[in-house]
């Protein structure tokens, strides 16, 4: 079992040289100050829908949204042919939040997830802690966004020599057990990530609440009790212990059983047309918070209380 890196402020600037390549020419970046890619020419739709969601998500009850409001955007795709984009809310040049939207067939979008803290999925801070751990240290090298759906996100890391990739988790930076082929396996059921998520562009804010985090790893339900059974399909024991300040973990095992995540659930948000989110959270003093499908989380672990 490997339990998540934990995000932690990268000592000194990373002298490298990365190419960032979302499927078109490349671009070089230096390591301290890699950048986001120019909008395409829906990123004017694309913010402005994000911008609805963003002022809806900072009007809620839960203020952990607050910081939200007026909120600089940018955006940048994520990988060749997946219609998919990172959104990132700035404050000041901090970043406080992201969002991943999809592109639907009707020219809509669909808010697939979200979440807040200065340390997004594919943020910097992911990609120098990777190259430390892999022990990369060539002047060049390229570093290519991958997107499956929100639990299988990474680095994709092409060194001078063209068979060696490595695949690193877009939110901790760490490495993940699988290849290219079996990445490419992955991206076949990249239909996932467009299953689950927000489709009403106008929706509203039902209900939402928040806890303070806790260790994942504090207790184990998951080794001597049987996951909570969700035979409705209701998700109302989450909004119920969030309310109560009740410990609830998620697991997921992923790549064939090489790799175990556990998540501490920390909150949810509920919009009108009916969809929840879950905010999962990697340990009690995460910076970073994110909101997840409930009906993806369903289909890819497990909840223990």
């Amino acid at each position: 079992m490997q339990k998540s890196w934990k995000i932690a402020t990268a000592a000194g600037i990373l002298a490298v040289m990365i190419s960032l390549s979302n499927g078109a020419d490349a671009k070089v970046f230096s390591a301290a100050t890699i950048g986001l890619p120019q909008s395409t020419e829906q990123s004017v739709t694309l913010k402005e829908q994000a911008r609805l969601w963003a002022e809806e998500l900072s009007n809620a009850q839960d203020s952990i949204f607050l910081n939200w409001k007026g909120a600089w955007i940018s955006t940048a795709p994520l990988g060749p042919g997946t219609h998919s984009w990172i959104v990132l809310f700035k404050q000041n040049q901090t970043i406080v939040g992201y969002m991943i939207v999809h592109s639907k067939e009707n020219g809509e979008y669909m808010l697939g997830e979200y979440g807040t803290g200065e340390y997004p999925p594919f943020s910097t801070q992911s990609l120098k802690i990777a190259l430390s751990k892999l022990g990369l240290n060539q002047t060049s090298m390229k570093a290519r966004r991958v997107y499956v759906h929100p639990l299988q996100a990474a680095w994709q890391l092409t060194s001078g020599q063209v068979d060696e990739v490595h695949y690193t988790d877009a939110y901790s930076g760490e490495e993940l057990p699988v290849d290219s082929a079996g990445w490419d396996e992955l991206a076949g059921q990249a239909e996932k990530a467009t299953k689950h998520g927000l489709t009403n562009t106008h929706a509203s804010i039902r209900s939402s609440a928040s806890m303070t985090s806790f260790d994942p790893y504090g207790r184990m339900p998951w080794l001597t009790k049987r996951p909570y059974s969700i035979t409705s399909g209701s998700f109302d024991f989450i909004r119920d212990a969030v309310r109560q300040k009740q410990e609830i973990r998620y697991v997921s095992e992923t790549f064939q059983g090489r790799m175990l995540y556990v998540w501490s659930i920390a909150g949810y948000t509920e919009w009108s047309s009916g969809e929840q989110f879950i905010a999962i959270d990697t340990d009690e003093d995460s910076a970073n918070r994110r909101y997840v499908p409930a009906t993806l989380l369903r289909s890819l672990g497990q909840f223990y209380l």
